[in-house]
């Protein structure tokens, strides 16, 4: 009885030890903990590994307006999220995979996002908006491309590492072509994992908001 009492005991302490392991730790070898920002991060060399192609892939099927292709990269279960400037919000426009999938043969005049100076409401279709606003340069040959990094350029306080603390961010950056002139525009992709699969979970835009 003595025995089967102490077996007992070491089988919950090793239950116990086993539920003091923070949860919040990657299983994945890829990641890597950053202590300043109390995350998990793939370092951008590897990200760069692992998601180049994928982003690629989705950057054609922005340009080329494939919504069925683009269907086919979106989190299957978290959809997309399409975010005008740095500074990424619960409020901005979703849509699920098949959302996506539909506008293909559907798509009808929408809001995509909030005029932040005119404080407006920009609708547009699904075709206007990826072709004109956000895919506004040939970003498949941007001047700089960072994984896993986020820069500050407008005046909003950017917080898309923290929004999608486990994703791989890819941002794609282009300068204004004429140097005596202000101006630039940058475009993120996040990406998350799942099963052995990334997909795309944000796009997000940012520009000048002066």
């Amino acid at each position: 009885m003595r025995k089967l009492l102490s077996l007992s005991l070491l089988v919950a302490a090793i239950f116990l030890q086993a539920l003091s392991i923070p949860t919040a730790r990657a299983q994945d070898d890829d990641y890597q903990y950053s202590p300043d920002k109390s995350r998990y991060r793939i370092p951008a060399t590897r990200a760069k590994a692992i998601i180049d192609a994928r982003a690629r892939e989705v950057l054609l099927a922005i340009k080329n307006i494939d919504w069925v292709k683009l269907s086919g990269l979106v989190h299957p279960r978290k959809g997309v999220r399409f975010s005008e400037y740095a500074y990424v919000s619960r409020d901005d426009k979703w849509l699920s995979r098949q959302q996506v999938r539909n506008m293909a043969r559907r798509d009808p005049r929408s809001v995509w996002y909030m005029n932040d100076e005119a404080g407006t409401a920009a609708r547009m279709t699904g075709r206007e908006y990826l072709s004109k606003h956000l895919y506004d340069h040939d970003y498949l040959k941007a001047s700089r491309v960072s994984y896993n990094t986020q820069h500050k350029r407008s005046n909003t306080i950017p917080n898309v590492l923290d929004f999608y603390p486990r994703a791989i961010v890819v941002e794609y950056y282009e300068p204004n072509p004429d140097p005596n002139e202000r101006g630039w525009d940058t475009l993120w992709l996040v990406f998350e994992k799942m099963g052995a699969e990334w997909y795309l979970v944000g796009v997000v835009k940012d520009s000048p908001t002066i």
